[in-house]
This record gives C-alpha cells, sequence and structure tokens, in this order.
C-alpha cells in the first residue's frame, strides 16, 4: 500500500507541475466498525485532465 501512496503522490506532483491541472477523486467508503469507529477508504476513482498552453 506505501508503494501505491508513493506512485499515487509522484504522479499528482507531476501532473499538478504545469500551468493548469484539475482532479476529481471519488472515494469508496467502507462501512464504520461495530463500535462506529471509521475504517480507511477501500478504493478510490481518480480522473484528471492537465492543460499545457
Amino acid at each position: 500500500m506505501r508503494r501505491a501512496e508513493a506512485e499515487v503522490g509522484r504522479c499528482a506532483r507531476e501532473l499538478l507541475a504545469g500551468p493548469l491541472a484539475m482532479v476529481w477523486v471519488e472515494l469508496t467508503a467502507a462501512e464504520p466498525t461495530g463500535s462506529g469507529r471509521a475504517r480507511p477508504p477501500l478504493a478510490d476513482r481518480s480522473r484528471y485532465a492537465q492543460w499545457r498552453g
């Protein structure tokens, strides 16, 4: 998981280094635990667009 997070971070830095970028992230939430504590998201769907005038 840490390697995937590092890869996402690298891609985001490259994307946002340009003059204009738009990022949309949708998270799939997990059900809370029996005690009501939040769990980390199960998955995400990331979309982006970049303009390089």
